[in-house]
């Protein structure tokens, strides 16, 4: 067993050194059309004489150098946060990746010239997807192909590679891909077009226009290091299907020192694909940026202008703040401060007192609007991190004070009233206690405004405080979903009164950005989609698997980035999700219930959080059973004789289709209902104060 952290000796450095000198060496000769040379052995340099002799000191192989494999990933990133100490005084350490392709000898080099038959070729990739999609160390994925090497007779097996590197067909030339960046740092540019020519390589697009959604946001690697990365990442406006790509990534002991470095291949290709557009199997497809979703810092940093805690803060108008002193912070009360414009904005020299910082490649962008192309409603930062999470911590911790915290007694009723709540299957957080609200996730947030808390902080907070709450839970529920488009302008209205009376309800010195910006909400949301669609959660998803899965050592963490994003885009292909999808709706029969998936995030079945759905003549049924006939399917259901609105103010709830009932309501009478009738699940919300009274709200994502 080798010790989870093996340091590298000075023997053992210049070893490894001369180790990869003699591959790329080996790597040139047998890609050199003339074949390798002809000289006698006698001739060798004594530095290649050298090389191959054994190392002396601690460790006598290469393989010694490798951590030990059984370690997990999160054992790996958790104990010293990298493999690489920066408190060594210049001894590194090395471990094992595999994607990096640095250390491949000779033997690995011809096993990749191997010709198989077809059956063997389809078994070796099968084999390759399997271990890319799934997190299985290089130990482990060598005794494996050993065993289905020696443990069978099929020829087919008997051509399996001995070494997973192999297999996986691992790039070696990463290295030339990444350039430094002037001041620090290592800059990774893949390209907008390079990622979709890879992921829509097999099938033929329908659309002729990609409306790109651009994010931008920095992740720490480790959690004893400086190093980070910063992505650039890619989503499809009009193709929400698509996944999330990653464009470029910078990776540094900080964020850039310099945006343009950082920008300047992003805006080039772009102004590129607008000038002459993109070719893609044969048809031409243009491409536009419609926003670039970040955080505060994030937005401020790429577009070079004053942060959100500066008093010209607002990215949006030209709202002046106040700067306080005790507490010490900038506070924002004017609410009809005249909007910026992009014209303006373009014209405005830097300064270092003024709004705007510095410059940025952003504004060489063609077609693309700084005022309006780049978002402030982002769902999960300023709704559900922001404000709601704001609100929890001062009713829980008095951090909205002078308003009255919560006693001890009250926070564990309420969270024992939180527990208790059974939430549907595809909101994948349950809700947990109070005591642990700094540990909340944006998606218990989220659950907590639109489900839950109407319920739990009735009779709570006060009735001034409630009534606040509504106007933004009726608000951020309207925004958030196209089958309200028609309020929205309402919402607006709603947003608007609930900051103008956030300080008569808790102080004036409370008014922060977060709080001002919801001012700026419902233009954005009718410029460019609901809120659901202007959210950073899937790109911040894919920050956590760039930490976890993609980065496994501190030796070379861009490279091991890059090597696994390459080997990704080989498999993750439009015409291999086209194979993979579903066709909906399905029915699943299990004992003596038929669970039935209406759509994408959309699950029926026989208990009390998955059972509930709204017809489109505004009817609750509870699900009892699914069946096919004549080639459609038609639910069965038993439907709730009465219900009632939950409030009236500041709009009556059947406007955005909540409800309360009761469950000895429920007809006894089994009705049937064509499943084109169904409009979206309903989420019951019972409780232990609430007893046989449930509060219906609709899953925002299953509306239709």
């Amino acid at each position: 067993m080798f010790p989870k952290k093996l340091k590298r000796s000075g023997e053992l450095y210049k070893k490894a050194a001369k180790l990869e000198e003699q591959f790329e060496k080996e790597w040139a000769l047998q890609n050199d059309p003339a074949g390798p040379s002809n000289q006698p052995a006698a001739q060798q340099s004594a530095e290649d004489v050298a090389m191959n002799e054994p190392c002396e000191g601690p460790v006598a192989s290469m393989e010694e150098e490798y951590l030990d494999e059984n370690n997990t990933d999160d054992e790996r990133a958790s104990d010293e946060g990298s493999s690489y100490n920066e408190d060594t005084d210049g001894e590194e350490y090395l471990e094992e990746e595999y994607l990096e392709g640095e250390f491949l000898d000779a033997e690995f080099l011809e096993e990749a010239s191997l010709e198989t038959d077809p059956e063997s070729a389809k078994l070796r990739d099968s084999l390759r997807t399997w271990f890319i999609r799934n997190k299985v160390a290089r130990s482990g994925s060598n005794n494996l192909l050993g065993i289905l090497r020696k443990a069978s007779s099929l020829s087919a097996f008997s051509s399996i590679p001995q070494d997973v590197r192999t297999l996986l067909k691992a790039p070696v030339n990463v290295s030339e891909q990444i350039t430094k960046v002037p001041g620090g740092g290592e800059m990774w540019y893949q390209g907008v077009e390079c990622c979709f020519q890879h992921y829509f390589r097999d099938v033929d697009v329908l659309e002729d226009v990609f409306e790109l959604n651009l994010s931008v946001d920095g992740i720490p690697i480790y959690n004893r290091s400086a190093i980070q990365m910063w992505p650039i990442l890619m989503q499809l406006h009009n193709m929400p299907n698509v996944p999330v790509m990653v464009v470029g990534i910078f990776c540094g002991t900080s964020k850039p020192n310099d945006v343009e470095p950082f920008l300047r291949p992003l805006v080039e290709e772009l102004n590129r694909l607008h000038d002459h557009k993109m070719n893609l199997n044969g048809k031409k497809i243009t491409v536009s940026v419609i926003v670039i979703i970040a955080d505060s810092p994030a937005r401020a940093f790429i577009k070079q202008v004053c942060y959100y805690n500066g008093v010209h803060g607002c990215l949006k108008c030209k709202c002046c703040g106040t700067s306080l002193k005790t507490p010490k912070k900038v506070i924002f009360e004017d609410t009809a401060a005249p909007p910026r414009t992009d014209k303006e904005f373009r014209e405005e020299k830097p300064s270092s007192t003024g709004h705007r910082r510095g410059k940025t490649p952003l504004t060489d962008l063609k077609k693309f609007d700084m005022i309006k192309g780049i978002a402030t409603s982002d769902l999960l930062h300023l709704i559900q991190l922001g404000i709601v999470f704001k609100l929890l911590l001062g009713w829980v911790e008095g951090a909205l004070a002078p308003f009255k915290k919560w006693c001890k007694e009250d926070i564990d009723e309420i969270s024992e009233e939180l527990i208790s709540i059974l939430l549907p299957t595809e909101i994948h957080r349950k809700f947990r206690s109070l005591n642990y609200l700094h540990f909340w996730k944006g998606t218990e947030f989220g659950s907590f405004l639109h489900y839950a808390g109407i319920v739990v902080l009735q009779d709570r907070i006060g009735r001034l405080a409630y009534e606040h709450f509504k106007l933004l839970y009726c608000a951020i529920t309207i925004l958030s979903s196209w089958a309200f488009k028609d309020q929205w302008e309402y919402a607006g209205t709603l947003l608007r009164k609930f900051v103008e009376d956030y300080s008569v309800v808790y102080d004036r010195i409370h008014l922060v950005s977060n709080v001002h910006l919801l001012l700026h909400v419902y233009e954005e949301v009718n410029n460019l989609g609901p809120l659901i669609t202007l959210s950073t959660q899937s790109c911040e998803n894919m920050l956590q698997i760039i930490k976890h899965s993609y980065v496994k050592s501190g030796y070379r963490s861009l490279h091991q980035a890059i090597g696994k994003i390459i080997l990704l885009r080989d498999i993750d292909t439009a015409a291999q999700r086209n194979q993979e999808s579903m066709t909906y709706p399905t029915l699943k029969v299990k004992k003596d219930e038929t669970i039935l998936q209406v759509r994408q995030g959309f699950l029926l079945r026989k208990n009390f959080k998955d059972s509930w759905f709204l017809t489109k003549r505004n009817i609750i049924v509870k699900y009892e059973k699914a069946i096919e006939e004549s080639g459609s399917v038609v639910v069965h259901g038993y439907p709730l004789v009465r219900r009632f609105q939950a409030f009236t103010t500041p709009i009556a709830s059947d406007k955005i289709y909540k409800y309360i009932g009761y469950e000895n309501d429920i007809s006894t009478t089994l009705r049937t209902i064509p499943i084109t009738d169904i409009k979206c699940k309903m989420v019951a919300i019972k409780t232990i104060r609430t007893g046989a009274k449930v509060h219906f709200t609709p899953l925002i994502h299953t509306l239709t």
